[in-house]
């Protein structure tokens, strides 16, 4: 009697839907819950450099603090929002501070 032939295997898709594709649980990170402290954290940060500067340009406060474009543009609208910052023309200034 001869043996039945095995079935050939399928190939694997790199595309397979869900159901047939294993996910291991342990390989995908956790996704880190918002730090609310984040935005006051750099609005201080912001505050700290202008007042130590007496002004300064966005790149410049940017590459002092090592923030992104976007953190740094949204500490200092928080900050002129409250009017503890001023913008004239690409400078920003703490209000009531030294003025160039």
């Amino acid at each position: 009697m001869v043996a039945p032939e095995p079935e050939p295997e399928p190939e694997p898709q790199a595309f397979a839907p869900r159901s047939q594709r294993e996910i291991a649980p342990e390989s995908m990170p956790e996704p880190e819950p918002p730090t609310p402290a984040a935005k006051p954290d750099a609005a201080n940060a912001v505050y700290d450099y202008l007042k130590a500067a007496q002004g300064a340009r966005l790149a410049q406060i940017e590459a002092a603090l090592g923030a992104s474009r976007v953190q740094t543009v949204n500490a200092l609208r928080s900050l002129i929002e409250q009017g503890i910052v001023t913008q004239r023309d690409r400078t920003y200034y703490i209000n009531g501070g030294a003025e160039a």
